[in-house]
Formats: structure tokens, C-alpha cells, sequence
């Protein structure tokens, strides 16, 4: 009834001149009514919703204020990987501390930019004194500093995190040669990010690409590239490599090439970044809803996918080049399990290299080399021996994952 209005002018514009005809049996009168009748539909979809009582509104106001954040725990996370021994027992304590702290906000300083010194110098100068002055004392230490194990000072650390970045107002200003400037680091850090200066993007996620040694000649695969961080830090370490030289004065034409045949060839890179899909707990400090969806389970099923995806890289490396496998998990099945098959499945066409001595400012440990694996996903974990007779038994769960002996 209320609506009524609407539907009526409607329809007559759409049978405008034509109310007789439409009285007619006929097609004529037959579609002008079914366009009446969708248009009339239509309308009613698009209606707009009355406003709500002002006691809903009151409870929603209500329960948006009793809304609390989910608890960062998981009993069964924390079983799997004490009884895997990731980390030593004196440790836990301290290392499940960290896990439930904010992660920190890092950036990359992009080296194939003409004016990466100056923003390096400025970083290393005005803008950091400024921010230790500020609110070094409130996030006990240094506000902002560089990675020790990134070159060239090209990677920075924020002492604080993102959410800090966009609402503590002790970061809404910053000195630059004495001089007070009125605008925030976050805003900082957005404009020069847009401009493509730096790229904000994870220390973990720095590690992996710095292991692949990039020379400027290298033919390079990325495999899982998205979201691309990765891919943009490799282009920036091959273009910062490469010297820049004057236009050429000459012109070759080769479309007299198009007019051959050319014999098909099998592509090889000399560098293969192998970054696989995983469960992803290595990233539960940001993604909090890791404690409440992880299972012991999650690592089975995806380690014939990282094992499929990994070989197709082997096989299109070339002979002496290099890939590196990772992941962002803290799982073995997902991370030694993975290299173990790897091995075993290409005999001595793989070597395993030990990269120790490279990036000697990140820490790091030796890998495992005995894990345990979960059967079911939320069952209790078992020793190797009884995992040989109940592998043949749950085809979900796949030899290749045992540790090897």
C-alpha cells in the first residue's frame, strides 16, 4: 500500500499510449504486463529497509561494545609443537609469549631507485633520532632501526605495529633537519610506498629471495608469486645490479626472423623460488584466527601438494643452479618432511646446500631431523615404528611424511 506510488507511474511509462492495446488479448498486451510485473518486482527488491527500532539499534550498539577479541590459545597447537621440540624447553615459555605479541611493522627501501640514498640517509638521520626522541622510552627501545642481516641497510624495523602506526599519537609527527613536520610516519610510509621508494613487507618474507645469490644475468621463476612481495624484491635486486648505460644510437630490424622455424626448447631457470602453499601458523602473530582454526592435521594434507609443486621446480632448474624451498609454516611435515622426500626422489641429481655462513647477521638453528605425525587431526601424536603400520592402514596420511632411518 505504502509503496504504491512507485509501481503505478511505472507502469505508465512503460505502456505510455497504450493503455487500450494492453486490455487486448494479444502478444502486444501480454508483454507490456510482463514487463509491468518485472519492473514492479524489481522495484520492490530495490526498496529501501525502514529504519530499525531504536531498541535494535540500542542491542547491536550493545553487543559491538561486549565484543572481545578470541583468546590466543590453542591446547592442541601447543601440544603438537612441544612434543616436535621446535624450540628448546627453557624456551616455551618465552617463545608462546611472543607469538601473542602484535607483529611489528617492516619495510624494504627499493635499491633501483635513483634517490634510495637520500631516504636511507634521512632514515638513518633526522628520522630516527626524531622517533627515538618520541617514543622510544614508551616502546622500550629503539623506535626504528635497520635489519643487521639485510645489506646495506636496506630493510627496516618498526618497534611497534601497524595499529600503533595508524593510531598512536606520539607517531603523528616527526623532525626533519630541526625542522617540526606536521604529518605522521604512517602517512610517511604510505606516500613513499605508493610512489613505489619503499615496500612494506615481512622480515620472514625478506629471507628467502636473499638466499637465491640473484646475479644480474639470471633467469628467474617465482612459483606461488602472489600477493608478489617477493617478485618485486627479485626485479629490484637484478635492477639494482645492473649498470645503467646511454640509449642505443642504432636501430635492428629482425622481422625477417618471424619468416624461420625455430626448434622448440625446454625451459630452465638458473633460480627458482619454490614459496608453497602451507598452513600458515608461521604467521599467527597477525592472523589471529590461526589459534582458533589450527589442527595437527593441516600439515598431512597439504605435503603431497609441496612435494608436486617442489619437484616441477627441480625440474626446471638448470644444472647448477639453485632453488630454495619455503614456506610459512613451523611445521617438519610442511618444511624438513618436504626437503627429505625431495632428496629422496632425486637420488644424486640434488645437493642440499648449506647457506650457514650466508646472511651471517640472522638467526637461525638446524633444522630437525626426526618430527613426529599426527594419524587423525585431532588424535595424539606417535612415534615412527607405530606410524609405519597405521600409514598402511589411513591413506591421508602419506609415508613421505616420516622422517627418514
Amino acid at each position: 500500500m505504502f509503496a504504491s506510488r512507485a509501481p503505478v507511474s511505472l507502469h505508465h511509462r512503460i505502456v505510455a499510449g497504450g493503455q487500450r492495446r494492453r486490455c487486448i488479448a494479444g502478444k502486444h498486451g501480454r508483454a507490456a504486463h510482463r514487463h509491468f510485473t518485472q519492473a514492479l518486482e524489481s522495484m520492490w527488491r530495490r526498496s529501501p529497509q525502514p529504519p530499525a527500532p531504536p531498541a535494535a539499534a540500542a542491542a547491536r550498539t550493545e553487543d559491538k561494545a561486549r565484543w572481545q577479541p578470541p583468546p590466543l590459545e590453542n591446547a592442541a597447537f601447543e601440544e603438537y609443537y612441544k612434543m616436535q621440540g621446535i624450540v628448546r624447553e627453557e624456551e616455551w615459555d618465552a617463545f608462546m609469549s611472543v607469538l601473542r605479541t602484535p607483529l611489528p611493522a617492516t619495510f624494504r627501501i627499493n635499491a633501483s631507485r635513483q634517490c634510495f640514498k637520500d631516504i636511507r640517509s634521512k632514515l638513518e638521520s633526522d628520522f630516527r633520532k626524531s622517533l627515538e626522541t618520541e617514543v622510544s622510552n614508551e616502546y622500550k627501545g629503539d623506535a626504528i632501526m635497520p635489519m643487521a642481516w639485510y645489506p646495506d641497510n636496506l630493510a627496516w624495523h618498526l618497534n611497534f605495529s601497524r595499529k600503533d602506526l595508524r593510531k598512536n599519537q606520539a607517531l603523528e609527527s616527526y623532525y626533519v633537519d630541526s625542522t617540526f613536520v606536521p604529518s605522521s610516519v604512517h602517512e610517511f610510509l604510505k606516500h613513499e610506498s605508493e610512489v613505489g621508494n619503499i615496500t612494506r613487507q615481512e622480515a620472514v618474507s625478506m629471507v628467502p629471495p636473499l638466499f637465491l645469490n640473484v646475479k644480474p644475468d639470471h633467469h628467474i621463476l617465482d612459483m606461488c608469486a602472489a600477493p608478489g612481495s617477493k617478485t618485486f624484491q627479485l626485479l629490484e635486486m637484478i635492477h639494482q645490479s645492473v649498470e645503467r648505460g646511454p640509449l642505443p644510437g642504432a636501430l635492428v630490424q629482425f622481422s625477417q626472423a618471424f619468416s624461420h622455424t625455430h626448434k622448440p626448447q625446454s625451459l630452465e631457470f638458473d633460480r627458482v623460488l619454490c614459496d608453497v602453499p602451507c598452513c600458515g601458523d608461521g604467521t599467527i602473530r597477525k592472523g589471529h584466527n590461526v589459534w582458533r582454526t589450527w589442527n595437527s592435521g593441516m600439515g598431512n594434507e597439504l605435503h603431497r601438494l609441496q612435494v608436486e609443486i617442489a619437484m616441477r621446480g627441480l625440474a626446471l632448474t638448470k644444472v647448477g643452479g639453485r632453488m630454495v624451498y619455503s614456506t610459512c609454516s613451523m611445521n617438519p611435515v610442511e618444511n624438513e618432511a618436504v626437503v627429505a622426500e625431495l632428496l629422496r626422489r632425486s637420488g644424486n641429481s640434488v645437493e642440499l646446500l648449506d647457506v650457514s655462513n650466508e646472511l651471517p647477521g640472522l638467526v637461525r638453528r638446524p633444522g630437525l631431523i626426526t618430527w613426529k605425525v599426527s594419524v587423525y587431526k585431532y588424535n595424539p601424536l606417535i612415534t615412527f615404528h607405530l606410524m609405519l603400520t597405521l600409514a598402511k592402514m589411513d591413506m591421508r596420511v602419506l609415508n613421505c611424511t616420516l622422517p627418514p632411518g
